[in-house]
């Protein structure tokens, strides 16, 4: 793999990331699950949301938190997909 397919490949990692953090909660409030493990889960930073109680904050955190959380496994598992690529290229 070139250095601009494996850069493309980890912004795309973290898009992917991002668009998850924001549409997996939206879909489990909107299909209204009631498992509390699913929700923290897939959408942790609705288990933070409860202590704030101002709306615009809360989204803040709770965005802030799905998206750190999506876009570092998005980025791990990117980053092992290279390390695997890579490893079967030299032999």
């Amino acid at each position: 793999m070139t250095n601009q397919q494996v850069q493309a490949l980890y912004w795309l990692s973290l898009l992917a990331g991002a668009f998850l953090s924001v549409a997996i909660p939206v879909l489990m409030v909107s299909l209204d699950v009631d498992s509390g493990l699913a929700y923290w889960l897939f959408a942790p930073g609705l288990g933070v949301m409860s202590p704030v109680h101002n709306v615009l904050p809360a989204l803040i955190v709770t965005l802030s938190v799905n998206a750190l959380l999506y876009c570092g496994f998005a980025l791990f598992a990117a980053r092992l997909f290279v390390l695997l690529v890579r490893s079967r290229q030299r032999r």
